[in-house]
């Protein structure tokens, strides 16, 4: 795979073909959101579907994406672990793996982070953060963002708040989460004011969400996406960090992003 090329329509016959028996399959939330193509091969940031069209890969943000594809590095390391140890549970023994995984991660942390939980995925991070804020805390309150993103299940899937029907019929099982609208420079739902969307959205958690509706003291922490994924790619205004984290220290919460 050299560059672009399209051979057919978006998705072909096969792909159309392939689409259409998994959307009888698939759980809908998953399937309104598969195609226009339907993957055969990957290599490195080209992809070729099985239509032989071939596409320019831009998707490097989600889940392990950004590592490529037949990258053979990570071929050889996952084969070579697949070989000596297989696929072990972590939570019931130590292999020789962990020791050098566990350094590396705290070499890059920052100063203070000193343990290292590993986890399958981003969705149980998520889910070990919001369990450590209220045990660390003794408050139950989590407050969200409009257009998040964390996971799709447990608490991480309702500090998110992507789609309400990605939530329908599952919120009122997970309660102590609130949301509040995302700091949008291009579409803030605020009154303009110099200090632009960021401003607005912490004076509404201090002024209103704070004093109308949940008492400070039961917030144990605010999680956040640096930069809205999936709710729209959006990058707040740099004082808004500034703005955020002295409301966090202002009223003793913490702050995960």
């Amino acid at each position: 795979m050299n560059g672009p090329e399209i051979r057919s329509s978006l998705p072909g016959p096969e792909g159309a073909a392939t689409l259409d028996k998994l959307a009888g399959l698939l759980y809908p939330g998953l399937a309104k959101d598969l195609g226009p193509f339907v993957i055969r091969r990957k290599d490195g940031s080209w992809i070729e579907d099985v239509d032989g069209n071939v596409f320019l890969d831009l998707i490097s943000g989600m889940a392990s994406v950004p590592l490529g594809a037949a990258n053979e590095r990570i071929m050889h390391a996952a084969v070579e672990a697949l070989r000596t140890t297989g696929l072990e549970d972590a939570h019931f023994y130590a292999h020789e793996y962990m020791l050098p995984l566990a350094e590396q991660l705290l070499a890059v942390a920052p100063d203070g982070l000193t343990r290292v939980d590993i986890a399958l995925n981003g969705t149980k991070a998520v889910e070990t953060m919001i369990r450590f804020a209220r045990r660390a805390t003794g408050r139950p309150i989590v407050i969200g963002f409009l257009g998040g993103y964390h996971g799709e299940a447990g608490t991480a899937g309702a500090v998110g708040a992507e789609t309400s029907d990605l939530s329908a019929g599952y919120r009122a099982l997970m309660p102590g989460f609130v949301h509040v609208p995302y700091p949008n420079p291009y579409r803030t739902p605020f009154e303009a004011r110099p200090g632009g969307s960021g401003d607005g959205t912490v004076d509404f958690i201090r002024d209103h969400l704070l004093f109308h509706a949940v008492d400070p003291a039961e917030v144990a922490a605010i999680v956040i996406e640096p930069v809205l994924g999936s709710g729209g790619c959006v990058a707040p205004p740099p004082a808004f960090w500034t703005a955020l984290t002295a409301l966090c220290e202002e009223f003793g919460l913490l702050l995960a992003v």
